[in-house]
C-alpha cells in the first residue's frame, strides 16, 4: 500500500496524506481523521527511515531533559512524566518522525551534541534553563518549550493558562448555585501557579467575597487550612472551596470529616490537576484537568509544523472542569 492508496480511499490529496504525516497541525482535524482510518484499513504503515533520508533529516523529535530534574517534585514526576510521554507519542506515532530522549547536564553538551542526537526538534520542559534555550537558538535548532505558566515572550511554547483554570472551577461552582465560596492556598506570594489560579478563581467569583485561606501545600497544610473554615461552615457562611491542588484538596476533606463537616452536603470541594488517585478516594474528586497531555501533544504538532516553515509557536491551553462527587449543586 502506498500513500496514493489512503489518499484515494480517503478522498483527499497525496500532498494532504503527506501533510497528515509530517505536520498534522496544518490539517483540518476531519480530513486528519479520514486519512488515519483510511491507512488503518488499507493497513498501511509509513516508512518513517526512508522519510526521513528524503528530508534530509533524523526524523526524529527530541524530548530534551536535564539529567536529575524533576519538574513537579520526586512524587508527582512519574504521574505527569506518563501524561507528557503519551501525548508526545499520540502525535509521534501518527507521524513520520520518530520519538527521542536527549538527557543533557550543561548547556554546552546542547551546543556541542552531533546534529543527529537533538533530532529534528526538541521539546522542553519549560522556559527556566535559559542557557539551554540560548544554545539551542544560537544553532538555530527547532524546539518548543511546555508548562504551566506562561513563557517569556519570544520563546516558542505551549502552556497550560492557570488563570483560566481558575475561572473554570469559579464557573463550575456558580453554576450549581454556590455563592459563599472560599480558596485554600498555600505560599501563594512565592509559587507563581498558586497566584494565578487564585487570580482566575477571584476573578470569576465576579463581586462575591471569596474566603482566603493561604497556608502551606499538600495533605498536611490543607488538613490546617482546612480547620480555620471549620466554623464558618457550619454557620453557613461558606459553601464551597476550591483549593489549589489535589494533594491539599486531600488534606482539606480528611480535615472536614474529622470536623464532623460532610462533603458535599454541607460544602462542596473542588480540587486542581486531576491526578489519578482522585479516582480512588471515598468520594471521587471534582477538580481542574490541567490537560499536560493535551499540551505535550499540541506542541509536538506545533514543533512538526515549525520544522518544516520555521513559524514562531505560541499557544496556550485552557484546562478545563472535571465533575466528581464533591461538588453538589444548591438551591438557588
Amino acid at each position: 500500500m502506498t500513500r496514493n492508496d489512503v489518499a484515494a480511499r480517503a478522498g483527499v490529496s497525496t500532498a494532504t496524506v503527506s501533510r497528515v504525516y509530517n505536520s498534522p497541525g496544518v490539517v483540518a482535524p476531519e480530513k486528519v481523521e479520514r486519512v488515519l482510518a483510511a491507512a488503518d484499513e488499507l493497513g498501511y504503515v509509513p516508512d518513517k527511515n526512508a522519510s526521513a533520508l528524503r528530508r534530509s533529516g533524523t526524523g526524529a523529535v527530541v524530548l530534551l531533559e536535564r539529567r536529575g530534574e524533576r519538574i513537579h517534585g520526586d512524587r508527582l514526576y512519574r504521574w505527569f512524566y506518563s501524561d507528557m510521554m503519551g501525548g508526545m507519542r499520540d502525535v509521534l506515532d501518527r507521524s513520520m518522525y520518530q520519538f527521542g530522549i536527549y538527557a543533557y547536564g550543561t548547556a554546552r553538551e546542547i551546543e556541542r551534541a552531533p546534529q543527529g542526537v537533538l533530532g529534528d526538534g526538541v521539546v522542553l520542559h519549560g522556559a527556566s534553563d535559559t542557557r539551554a534555550l540560548a544554545a539551542l537558538k544560537r544553532r538555530g535548532h527547532p524546539y518548543v518549550c511546555c508548562g504551566q505558566v506562561e513563557m517569556p515572550r519570544g520563546v516558542n511554547a505551549v502552556y497550560t493558562d492557570n488563570v483560566l483554570g481558575g475561572r473554570a472551577a469559579a464557573a463550575a461552582l456558580l453554576e450549581t448555585g454556590h455563592a459563599r465560596p472560599a480558596h485554600v492556598t498555600g505560599a501563594m506570594s512565592k509559587v507563581e501557579v498558586c497566584r494565578l489560579r487564585w487570580d482566575g478563581f477571584r476573578a470569576g467569583m465576579g463581586d462575591r467575597d471569596v474566603t482566603l485561606v493561604d497556608g502551606e501545600l499538600g495533605i498536611d497544610g490543607g488538613y490546617a487550612s482546612a480547620k480555620k473554615l471549620v466554623g464558618a461552615i457550619k454557620k453557613e457562611r461558606i459553601d464551597c472551596i476550591f483549593v489549589v491542588n489535589d494533594l491539599t484538596a486531600v488534606g482539606v476533606t480528611q480535615a472536614l470529616r474529622d470536623a464532623g463537616v460532610r462533603v458535599p452536603d454541607d460544602v462542596s470541594v473542588v480540587g486542581y490537576d486531576n491526578l489519578p488517585f482522585v479516582e480512588v478516594l471515598p468520594l471521587r474528586l471534582s477538580t481542574i484537568d490541567i490537560s499536560f497531555g493535551a499540551v505535550y501533544a499540541r506542541a509536538t504538532e506545533a514543533l512538526l509544523s515549525s520544522i518544516r516553515t520555521g513559524d514562531p509557536i505560541r499557544e496556550r491551553i485552557a484546562p478545563v472542569y472535571v465533575p466528581g462527587e464533591t461538588v453538589r449543586a444548591r438551591s438557588q
